[in-house]
């Protein structure tokens, strides 16, 4: 706003047009809206004091602690933010959504020297992807489905072997999700490798036969 106000009245009134036009929505279709922009202004705040904080934080798997930070960073992941900050158990990432309180103190801390934000995020983000891509699995496919499983798969998709019959190789975080992510494709896509990943999918198809195989009316 006090960027607006300091517009020449010619622009002043189009800008503020403009604002009241404008609606950000980043959840994505079919995605439960996850707040996660409740405690980002108490955090820029506490980041620019370089004050530290305690929080009420509740962790991935539901259990909830209060812990003593020592905010360094804010960093906005495809619309989802995420604090980065150092602490007891050391330097840590930190859903902002997931912050239940934030209570700013008046304690100063010096932040960790050389710390670049960029370079922790880029670092810790590598070891993030390769966790969530451990499982791969060597593909037959048409060449007509190729771009589709480019854009299933994103960055854990890679084209070994381009044809009328191409080969390609996807990656998962586990086993099962893998195997459920292809079922669906049935016999359009032939696996080469894992064995484990073929014996997956065949058990995914008997249940599926057993349960929709025979009318139950």
């Amino acid at each position: 706003m006090k960027l607006i106000q300091a517009l020449p009245s010619s622009l002043r009134d189009e800008a503020e047009r403009l604002m009241t036009a404008v609606h950000d929505d980043r959840v994505a279709w079919g995605e439960l809206t996850d707040d996660a922009t409740s405690g980002l202004s108490r955090l820029c705040d506490v980041i620019a004091q370089r004050r530290v904080a305690v929080a009420s934080y509740q962790s991935k798997n539901g259990e909830c602690s209060v812990r003593r930070l020592l905010p360094l960073g804010l960093v906005n992941k495809a619309g989802v933010w995420y604090l980065i900050a150092d602490g007891e158990c050391g330097m840590r990432i930190y859903r902002v959504s997931r912050f239940e309180e934030i209570v700013e103190t008046n304690e100063v801390f010096d932040p960790p020297k050389n710390f670049d934000i960029t370079d922790y995020w880029d670092a810790q983000a590598d070891v993030i992807e390769g966790k969530r891509s451990g499982v791969a699995a060597v593909l037959r496919v048409h060449s007509s489905i190729v771009p589709v499983l480019r854009y299933q798969f994103g960055r854990y998709f890679t084209l070994l072997e381009e044809g009328d019959v191409s080969v390609v190789e996807v990656r998962a975080h586990m086993l099962v999700g893998l195997a459920e992510r292809l079922a669906g494709w049935g016999d359009r896509i032939d696996v080469l490798s894992p064995p484990c990943l073929r014996s997956e999918l065949a058990r995914i198809g008997s249940e599926l036969v057993a349960h929709y195989g025979s009318p139950r009316w």
